[in-house]
């Protein structure tokens, strides 16, 4: 029994449980000491000079590149308002944006710093430059694995990058490990038991990233996907690749009589 304007309402809201929330969010602005009224769905300030307009957007918070996007069309639309209006944003893509651009700067800074230090760490202790071709496995994984994680589950944010980054760093122990042991001269036994070693000592690390799988939100997907592949590039590499690009014994030619000999038995 009502009237025709009042149909649509109740058909989509029967029991008024909109009308309850809009009591509380009127009571909200009271309580924090503005005089604000709601009009047409839109909190106005009771002088009517100011208003908040929601605005609903399908770009996800995570997503890095279309946030900033996003806030870059806002601010143009501001800039083109009368000058007796001004506006701001409240959202939470500006945090995004703004995480992103002190992140860049962190992960430069960081990746000097441990960059410089690790290489007069290495250099003191070993005294070896092949000791390098340890350093470097990290930015060849961390280089395969966006690569691979973007083609994967699309465009990463810098926030996933920054910290798989420091997951790949973590896993230069793989090479190094290796590379002591082959300078000590490991023999073929003592290989096979340290590759079981530092293979077990990655999949501890793998299950921990495996885990976030299990969390609803989506930027721990990508941060487990790009710390995976991080470290099982880090250990291909330093089982398979970094072994055969050391050397640690001159190989002895044959001579030209040892030569003919062999080939006369062949």
């Amino acid at each position: 029994p009502e009237s025709i304007f009042m149909s649509t309402l109740s058909r989509s809201d029967p029991l008024g449980i909109k009308l309850l929330f809009l009591d509380k969010m009127r009571a909200l602005p009271a309580s924090m000491g503005y005089d604000v009224n709601i009009e047409d769905g839109h909190f106005i300030s009771r002088d009517g000079r100011h208003a908040m307009l929601i605005i609903q957007t399908p770009v996800p918070m995570m997503d890095g590149q279309k946030s900033k996007e996003m806030i870059t069309l806002l601010q143009e639309r501001i800039r083109s308002l009368p000058p007796y209006v001004s506006a701001d944003i409240i959202s939470g893509h500006l945090h995004t944006v703004s995480n992103e651009r002190v992140i860049k700067h962190d992960i430069t800074v960081a990746s000097i710093f441990a960059s410089v230090s690790f290489l007069v760490l290495f250099f003191l202790v070993f005294r070896d430059p092949r000791v390098l071709l340890v350093f470097i496995i990290p930015f060849i994984a961390v280089v395969w694995a966006v690569i691979a994680a973007t083609g994967i589950a699309g465009q990463l944010s810098y926030l996933v990058i920054g910290f798989g980054t420091a997951i790949a760093g973590i896993s230069i122990d793989y090479g190094l490990l290796v590379y002591i042991a082959m300078k000590r001269g490991a023999d073929q036994v003592q290989t096979v038991k340290l590759a079981r070693l530092v293979t077990i000592d990655a999949c501890t690390t793998l299950f921990s990233f495996i885990a976030l799988y299990f969390s609803m939100i989506r930027g721990y997907h990508q941060l487990a996907l790009f710390s995976i592949l991080c470290v099982i590039i880090c250990l291909i590499l330093s089982l398979f690749v970094l072994p055969l690009t050391l050397t640690w014994r001159q190989l002895k030619l044959p001579s030209d009589s040892d030569l003919g000999e062999r080939l006369r038995q062949i």
